[in-house]
Formats: structure tokens, sequence, C-alpha cells
């Protein structure tokens, strides 16, 4: 995810800001629906792998595009309300996991990521709209490589 997320401004720079959305969001429910279906802990370790992809642009994505779409007199109260939104997500996904475990099997935690991933795509394709912030940038695979394994 560290390595991905360090990427996304040349992925921003390089291609449609609603399409590299949608394609991570749909990046993250393939790797949604490989946990569901897993059948050994390898391929269940490589699906969230995959996952990681996905979130790790979608988080920055998400930093970046509320840069671009308020203003500077905005950008902390709207980053404190997505900080809070994050914030929060730790507190009541393992609480919401641990019913799901307890009265299900682990696998619907996967399922139940999907069906939200499918609602956000689709409200993704009626309200996210590309800002026109392109800008060439060349990506650095060394750096990015020694960045993204340095923060572990």
């Amino acid at each position: 995810m560290g390595i991905v997320a360090i990427s996304t401004p040349y992925l921003i720079g390089k291609y449609d800001i609603r399409n590299l959305f949608i394609n991570c969001l749909s990046i993250f429910i393939v790797g949604c629906i490989i946990s569901y279906f897993s059948p050994n802990f390898f391929i269940l370790l490589l699906s969230r792998v995959l996952e990681a992809v996905g979130a790790g642009v979608i988080f920055t994505l998400t930093l970046i595009v509320m840069v671009y779409i308020f203003t500077k007199n905005s950008h902390a109260k709207a980053l404190g309300y997505l900080g809070l939104v994050i914030g929060l997500a730790p507190c009541i996904g393992p609480t919401l996991a641990g019913y799901i475990v307890d009265y299900s099997s682990w696998r619907k935690i996967f399922l139940l990521l999907a069906f939200i991933c499918l609602i956000v795509i689709v409200l993704a394709n009626k309200y996210v709209y590309n800002l026109n912030k392109k800008y060439s940038v060349r990506m650095d695979f060394t750096s990015v490589l020694s960045l993204g394994f340095s923060v572990y």
C-alpha cells in the first residue's frame, strides 16, 4: 500500500481521475472476491495485497483531489472531516467484523466490502468528475520502491 500510495501523483497526471478511481475500486473488488473464495492462506494473502493496491491509490487520490477542489481557506475543515471518517474506520471495523464472524463466516466480511464498493462505483459514475489537472510527470521507480519499502 505504501509503494502504490507514493506513485499516485504519477497516476493522476497520466489518467483521468474518474477512471483511476473506478479502476482502483474495481481492483479492490476483485481482491475482495478472491478473498471470499480463497481456498488457502497464500491465496488470501495475495488477494489482500491486491486490495492494498486499490486502497493505496484511492486513499492518496482522495487527499489530492480534496486539495484541488476545496479553497485554501477550507482545506483544514475538509481534510479534518476526511480524517474523522478515516479515524472512525478502525474503531467501527473490528466491532462490525467481530459481529459478522460471530454470527456468520469470516468470508462474509469480504462480501460486505465488495457490495459497499459496488455501491460506491455506481455513485462515482454519477458524482465523480474529472479535474483538468494534467501534467507531465516521470516515474522514478527506484525512488518509489526505496521509499515504499523504507516505511516498513
